[in-house]
């Protein structure tokens, strides 16, 4: 039991010279070390947002009753959507549903079919490969 006692006095006489640093040091560096992932956790949570927002958009444009048959066709049957359909039909924005439309077509999973005279808004349609 002295030698506890003994322990303990020289831990609390000494503790200001080895623990202060130690704790300083220790919570900087787990600081440093969140800030630092904290930019990589961000970025795989967009990336994750973007690409179940591509899955979404592709699968409601191979979704044939969703779109009815007196729009345009391609030649394999697709259905022609413009963005603000797409954008509708899924309850989300026209800009953000037209950017995954834009990275879709970047990998060639779906292709823009361009507008018409009287509405330049490009049609969209789902590439089969």
């Amino acid at each position: 039991m002295e030698r506890f006692e003994y322990l303990l006095r020289w831990c609390i006489q000494h503790w200001k010279t080895w623990g202060i640093p130690a704790i300083v040091t220790s919570v900087v560096g787990a600081a440093t070390w969140l800030i630092a992932r904290r930019k990589e956790w961000n970025e795989k949570r967009h990336a994750n947002a973007e690409r179940e927002l591509d899955s979404k958009v592709l699968r409601a444009l191979q979704n044939r009753d969703l779109w009815d048959s007196r729009r345009g066709m391609t030649g394999s049957g697709d259905a022609l959507v413009r963005s603000e359909e797409l954008a509708q039909a899924l309850s989300l924005d026209c800009d953000t549903v037209s950017d995954s439309l834009e990275r879709l077509e970047a990998r060639g999973k779906v292709r823009n079919a361009g507008g018409t005279l009287n509405n330049p808004a490009p049609y969209w349609h789902f590439l089969h490969r």
